[in-house]
């Protein structure tokens, strides 16, 4: 949801005054959208009756989202992957909607440091110095952070499993 431009909330013939509207009002996403409410969007000088057209729209898309996930997360009891999944999820989220941009930067640099790392790996340790904390408290931090932001779990992990068929495909 918050990778969703306000402009796929909207499909009818208005949409670029819909837009503009709600952008007027500060909401960037369907997220600040769904996060602002009917209320919030209110306060932000956007009218009543195009603010519950765009919090309704936004409502849907996280409805439609959250019903066509095969995956359910159980953060109150959670599987041996769940908690690794959660912590995964939570990093993508936090770092935002340029995650896309700075993971290709990521990959360009790890390939331009990846024969200067294998040379210094004997003296090092670099292997050690990537891996993840096992820490408990990194999984309790992303299981509650799921409970707070669940539909914006949902969606990026609809997101991450259909750029993964995407790439699949090719």
């Amino acid at each position: 949801m918050s990778a969703v431009p306000v402009a796929r909330l909207f499909k009818e013939v208005s949409v670029s005054r819909a837009v503009r509207d709600v952008e007027a009002a500060g909401a960037r996403t369907a997220r600040d959208v769904l996060d602002a409410g009917v209320s919030g969007l209110g306060h932000m000088d956007m009218d009543r009756s195009s603010a519950e057209h765009a919090h309704t729209a936004a409502r849907r898309l996280a409805d439609n989202m959250e019903a066509t996930l095969s995956v359910r997360v159980d953060p109150v009891a959670p599987g041996p992957h769940t908690v690794a999944l959660l912590v995964a999820l939570q990093v993508l989220l936090d770092a935002g909607a340029e995650v896309h941009q700075t993971a290709r930067a990521g990959e360009e640099l790890a390939g331009e440091l990846e024969r200067v790392l294998t040379e210094a790996e004997p003296a090092s340790g670099y292997l050690s110095m990537l891996r993840v904390p096992d820490d408990r408290n990194l999984g309790l931090s992303a299981r509650a952070d799921f409970e707070s932001r669940t539909s914006q779990y949902y969606g990026l992990l609809a997101q991450v499993v259909d750029s993964e068929n995407v790439l699949a495909d090719h």
